[in-house]
């Protein structure tokens, strides 16, 4: 799935068709202005619909909370992660594994661009690991839940920067990553409770920062997650 039209491009578009004849009217009473969105999956257009609400002065507008576009189909690799930034060979992965490792790490081979072993410790299960192998890159908020809660309507250039955003990242437990797969924190928190707290802030940080619409559900774990 790709998004040929972002939320800037058709609202500019749509006013644009307009202006010849007359702006779009929003209500006094809400301030919200509905345009359409067109999207291409697999060689087939289609068309749905997304709600603008606009600040009092009319200056700036957002999408309306809860008026993302659930018909978009989640697709992976619209969110290119594990990049190399810094062209040095060792993307994303390998540059957090290097940082989190309480020893120095071991290469696969001479051009240090694989981290092979090290020693971390999984905050998820309280384990720790010597093999680079066992572990998985967590994104704390999932790809897919970041998609359903608002990261649809991304570009591709936001959705690969949360994808890599290390403040969004952990070395995990492979296992225990496909455990957790794609859940809030209503249905999956750590097993090592001692985490639960940390792990809570960390999906208000990261929710925040990136003005996520977290499940009513989810909201309340992580509320409570620090209670006690």
């Amino acid at each position: 799935m790709k998004i040929i039209r972002g939320i800037t491009f058709i609202s500019i578009f749509a006013f644009s068709l307009t202006a010849a004849a007359q702006l779009p009217i929003l209500s006094t009473e809400n301030l919200r202005l509905t345009i359409p969105l067109i999207q291409v999956d697999s060689g087939e257009s289609y068309a749905t619909k997304v709600e603008l609400i606009g600040s009092d002065d009319l200056t700036t507008f957002s999408l309306a909370a809860g008026e993302y576009p659930a018909s978009f189909p989640y697709n992976r690799g619209d969110w290119s992660h594990w990049e190399d930034f810094d062209s040095d060979c060792q993307n994303t992965r390998h540059e957090l594994l290097i940082d989190t490792s309480e020893v120095a790490v071991t290469f696969t081979r001479a051009n240090n661009c694989i981290v092979s072993t090290g020693q971390w410790l999984d905050p998820y299960t309280g384990d720790s690991y010597t093999l680079a192998s066992d572990l998985d890159i967590d994104h704390v908020i999932p790809l897919k839940y970041a998609h359903d809660h608002g990261g649809a309507v991304w570009s591709a250039f936001v959705k690969m920067l949360f994808a890599n955003d290390p403040e969004n990242l952990l070395a995990v437990d492979d296992g225990e990553n496909s455990s957790k797969s794609a859940r809030g924190p209503s249905e999956y928190m750590p097993p090592d409770k001692s985490f639960h707290c940390e792990y809570a802030r960390k999906w208000q940080f990261i929710s925040a920062k990136y003005d996520l619409e977290l499940d009513l559900q989810d909201r309340e774990v992580i509320n409570q997650s620090c209670i006690g």
